[in-house]
């Protein structure tokens, strides 16, 4: 059976995110902010939590913006969780970018709450993993990781 309500709401979702991205380009953080909320709300409810990566991402990106540096953090870790439980496979590349980038931002959001040695950590962390990422890619042929 097709959802129709799902049907409706798709061109409504790509009509958010460009406006969102609008926003964003133009300093409005609050507003995009907003709008990143209702897509996730949306997103959550006819795809799932798993659906919602890019817009925690993109919501992340606003909080920090806007130095709602506490609520980043939370959306972050949320998102990492969601990210980090994913199967690695082939097709893996840009959830792992994804991570990578999630990871940055929650360092940019623990250094604007002070918390300048957790940050630290988890950047060493992560180069760390890229490198074991890679040496795995290379044991198993796989290049392009």
């Amino acid at each position: 059976t097709v959802d129709i309500m799902a049907i409706q709401t798709q061109p409504d979702m790509s009509k958010m995110s460009l406006e969102a991205e609008t926003y964003t380009s133009i300093g409005q953080y609050s507003k995009a902010e907003e709008l990143y909320k209702r897509m996730i709300d949306i997103t959550q409810h006819h795809e799932g939590t798993e659906a919602t990566s890019r817009e925690l991402y993109n919501l992340s990106a606003a909080l920090i913006n806007q130095e709602k540096y506490k609520e980043a953090e939370v959306t972050l870790r949320d998102l990492l969780v969601q990210l980090t439980s994913r199967l690695v496979d082939g097709n893996s590349d840009h959830f792992l970018e994804q991570e990578a980038g999630a990871v940055g931002l929650l360092c940019r959001a623990l250094k604007g709450q002070g918390k300048s040695e957790e940050a630290e950590m988890l950047e060493k962390n992560a180069a760390d993993q890229q490198k074991q990422l890679q040496a795995r890619g290379n044991a198993y042929g796989l290049s392009q990781l």
